[in-house]
Order: C-alpha cells, then structure tokens, then sequence
C-alpha cells in the first residue's frame, strides 16, 4: 500500500518471524549469549522465558541460523500435546524418516543417531518454542530424552522457549526433577524507549531502497507509551502510522499521525475526552515555575520509561538563583558567554542530546562527577571523566566542559565540523568556537557519557562474566573479525581482535576492553542512535587471519 510512497522495499513492520530483521537491544543480546553458551558448554538443558509479543520465535529462528555447521538442530514449533506425537515431530525434524508405531522405539531410533552424532564431532540440539503449551506428560518425556548421554557428556542439548506460563509450569512439585536439570535461563524483556526508537530505525533502514522515512522524536514517544516496548506492538502502531501517514501525503510519521494510529488500534480502550493534550509550552511554563517556587521534584522511575512524559522537562530553565545578587551575576555570564552555563543547564543540554531528561534526585552533590552520576545513573548512563580534548574527539561523543567550576560555567560540546568545535546554548542554539578559542576557556576537565548496551560489563579480561565475553565475541565477529569463534573465554584471536580493532579508532592498543574500548565499540551501530561528534567514518571490516 505505501511502500512505493515512502520508498520501500517492502513493508517494515510486518508481524512474521523474520530473523534478517532481528533487533539486537541489550535484552536480546544477553539472551543469544546464554544460548551460545548452553550450546558451547553441552550441559544439556535451557530456556527462553519472554511474554508474548517480544520476539522469541525471531530470536530462535536467527539463533538457529547462525549455529556452526557442526551442531544439528531440530526445530519444534507449536509441540503436540501427546509424547507419542512429540518424538515422531522430533525424529523428523532430525530427519529420521524410518518412523514407529510405539514410543520406545521412537527414542531407540533417536538414541542411536545421537550416537552417531557424537561419534562423527557434532552436537544434536533440539529447540522447542511455544512450550508453554506442553503439559505435564510431554515435559516428563522431555526430561527422559535428556537422559540420553555417554558416561562424559549428554547426547541431545535441549532448549525450551515459551511464555512466563512456562516458568509456572516448571516450578509444579511433580517437575522439580526436569527443572533441576535447567542450567541457563534467560529471559528477553520489554524494549526500552531508547531502543525502541532504534528498533524502528532499523528496520526501516533494512526495508528503504534509498533513505529511510523518519518518525519524529514526538511520535516514537507516542509508539512506545502505546507499545510499552513489545516488538509485536511497536510493529502494530508504526505499520498503521506508515498508513496514516500516507494517506495523508505526509513524508514523515509526526506525532499526530502515531497518536491517529494508536487511537485505531485501541479500539477496546474506554471513550476518552476529546480535549487536546496541554501545549508543550504550558507545561514547561508550570514546571519552570514549581522550580522556581523551589519545589524538589522527584521522578519515582527511570525517565527512559517515562520518557513521553519527561522530554518536555529536558527544555526546562534551571530554577532561578536563590538571591538577586547571584541572578545579576549569572546573567552577566550568560551575557559575555552565550555557550557558557551552569551546572544543571549543561547537563540538561548535554541529555537533550539522548533525548533524555534528567531526573532530579533528592539533594544535588557538590563534586561534579556525583552531581552528574546521581542524575545520569537512573537513566543507565555511565559518566567517563576525561582530561584530554583529543580523547573527547577520539571517544567522539558529547561532553561537558569545565570551563570555571568556582563560577559555576560549563560548556556542552556538540559537534565537530572541520576545525569548528560547536558548543550548545542554554536554548539549544549552537555557538562556534576555533581550537584555540576553546582551549583559552577550558580547564581541561571533560565528562563523557556513555551507555553500555549490551552488557559488557566489568573489565574484559578480568571482572567481566562469560556472558560479557560471549557479548564481546559478537560484536567483534560482526565487524569483520570471523576468525574468533563462539565459545566462552576470553582466548588470543579475541585478544588480537580487541587490539586491532583499537589501532583503528585511535584507542591505546593494549588488548583490554574497558570503557573507552566498548564506547568505540557502541559507536560503530548505527541502529543505536548514539549522538556523535562527527558522522562515524566506515570502519573497514578487518580480514580474516589464521591464528598464530
């Protein structure tokens, strides 16, 4: 229908498995780690808990697909409800094709064709999705199968996906012998507003035949307070604003065409007043003036879950200086120095710049790293002191600038255009400064922030869990680096990955990941948004190399 019009290959947002569009947020990552892992260790058993509509069967179906050769796998979708039906789906599956009329011999036959399996080098792997469905009788036939091993290791690896249903399932007395056998669990959640702007980013990126139609700031807010971060819902609101969208002849998806859409999709929803939302300009109005009556306002959640309702506080004026003295004082500063600011508006520029507010917590600190960390922490971000304007260029992110801490000024660098160092304004207006210009003010002390998304958390080697070091593996194999396998452990190809890939951004090469390594790392994905400094140049994908 509107394909032609906004320049698409197809339809982005349609609600069938398709692994090609798989979206890796920081949820799903931590999810294909545990699966590697429970494959690569062969302890025997798995699961795969999310609530409907999150993208299990996509993530099953992509993870199937990117197994090594030497795993064989049976996929089982929509099990049957008798054990006697379950083995004769999974011997076909395994493509035994000799059948049975009884179950022993149904299990006999799979029994020696893992045999077989084993003895030529290779895993056998069975993957059953809805399982929620399964009753009792067919989960106990499950737990007999995992019985098959050798005396040194199992011979069928097991993974069950399904619903919370599946977890309530599994906790019943009469199965506490199967749920004792379950040696990874993890569960896919909800997206979160930041990744569910680039969700729809992404997908729209792989369905454009040239540029991308945008859906602006306003109406991704719109999608995720309808969708509350479920792919299938993301899916049903962008898929009818695309039409709302078109049938108006627009070239983009604005608020009022995602708040058009939502409302066709509620169909179910009580009759709500036809009164029209407050203007932006009278809630900032009311906030700045709560502020200046002194009023600590406090977010009891994270604002990245609030984020419809917080985005117009990101605009707000800091609250008035408590004497006139300090008023005159301040504005003589603003005056000479339109991109210089206080503490608070610096920050409150700098999460524009992630379309983000900040979240006022209970006092304000008076050193600038907890002041930062106290606001920046509910909002999953990490603050990164760096005291070198090339390192700020190289990490290539926004930051503040301390420009005069004992008068309160703060720079917010934003761009970097040639020999041009943009700093933002109080207003969102961009100021220009040259290289020397910027180094005659600056004290030398710069905070960066930065997200991790996927979980490469601790010091890589060191600290860091398998699951972070699966993460890594990932990452790096998808720039290129293919010589690095799937297993877990930190080993010398991903050492030698870490490091060149370190000599290509302009990192020290020292063969560790820590933050500056996973900030270079995050900023090579398009799909996360990440504000930059400058447009990220290609990064040439590395050769494979034999390891040495």
């Amino acid at each position: 229908m509107y394909q032609h019009h906004f320049g698409l290959k197809e339809r982005p947002f349609r609600l069938v498995p398709d692994p090609a569009y798989l979206f890796m947020g920081g949820s799903q990552r931590e999810a294909m780690a545990h699966l590697a892992y429970a494959v690569q260790s062969g302890d025997g058993f798995a699961t795969l808990i999310g609530e409907v509509g999150c993208g299990k069967t996509t993530l099953c179906r992509a993870f199937l697909e990117q197994l090594d050769p030497g795993v064989n796998s049976a996929y089982i979708f929509n099990p049957p409800a008798d054990p006697l039906d379950l083995m004769r789906s999974v011997n076909r599956d395994f493509g035994l094709e000799k059948g049975g009329e009884r179950l022993q011999d149904l299990v006999e036959e799979l029994n020696r064709f893992l045999i077989g399996e084993k003895a030529a080098g290779r895993t056998a792997l069975l993957m059953i999705d809805e399982a929620q469905r399964l009753d009792r009788a067919v989960l106990e036939q499950i737990r007999l199968l995992s019985n098959l091993e050798t005396t040194r290791s199992k011979l069928l690896l097991i993974i069950l996906a399904g619903q919370p249903e599946l977890e309530a399932t599994l906790a019943a007395h009469e199965l506490r012998q199967l749920r004792q056998r379950i040696t990874v669990s993890c569960r896919l959640k909800p997206l979160t507003a930041a990744e569910t702007g680039a969700y729809i980013r992404h997908r729209l990126a792989l369905a454009a035949a040239g540029v991308p139609v945008a859906f602006t700031a306003a109406a991704l807010r719109v999608i995720f307070a309808f969708s509350k971060g479920i792919p299938r819902r993301i899916n049903l609101g962008c898929d009818r604003a695309l039409i709302c969208a078109y049938a108006s002849g627009a070239g983009r998806v604005d608020r009022a065409m995602a708040r058009r859409a939502v409302r066709e999709l509620q169909t179910d929803a009580p009759v709500r007043s036809s009164r029209p939302w407050p203007s932006p300009v009278l809630l900032t109005a009311l906030l700045a003036a709560l502020l200046a009556l002194g009023l600590n306002l406090k977010v009891n959640r994270p604002a990245e879950r609030n984020l419809a309702r917080l985005s117009v506080a990101s605009r707000t004026p800091a609250a008035a200086p408590a004497t006139l003295q300090e008023t005159a004082a301040a504005a003589s500063v603003i005056h000479q120095d339109p991109w210089a600011l206080d503490r608070r508006q610096a920050l409150e520029a700098l999460l524009a710049l992630w379309n983000l507010a900040a979240v006022v917590p209970d006092r304000s600190p008076a050193d600038d790293p907890s002041f930062l960390e106290a606001y920046c922490e509910p909002l999953g971000l990490a603050v990164y002191p760096v005291d070198d304007l090339p390192m700020v260029e190289r990490l290539n992110l926004p930051a503040i600038l301390v420009l005069d801490r004992s008068e309160d000024r703060y720079g917010v660098l934003c761009s970097v255009q040639a020999d041009r160092y943009l700093l933002a304004g109080a207003r969102g207006e961009r100021h220009p400064l040259t290289h020397d210009g910027l180094q005659s003010t600056w004290t030398g002390k710069a905070y960066v922030l930065w997200r991790d998304y996927y979980a490469l958390s601790g010091r890589i080697p060191g600290e860091a869990g398998a699951a972070a070091v699966l993460n890594l593996k990932t990452m790096l194999r998808e720039l290129g680096y293919t010589d690095i396998d799937r297993r877990a452990g930190f080993d010398d190809a991903t050492r030698r990955a870490v490091v060149d890939f370190q000599t290509r951004v302009g990192l020290p090469a020292d063969g560790v990941v820590g933050p500056q390594t996973k900030i270079a790392l995050y900023n090579t994905r398009p799909e996360l948004a990440i504000p930059l400094l400058r447009p990220l140049a290609p990064i040439q994908r590395a050769v494979p190399r034999e390891a040495t």
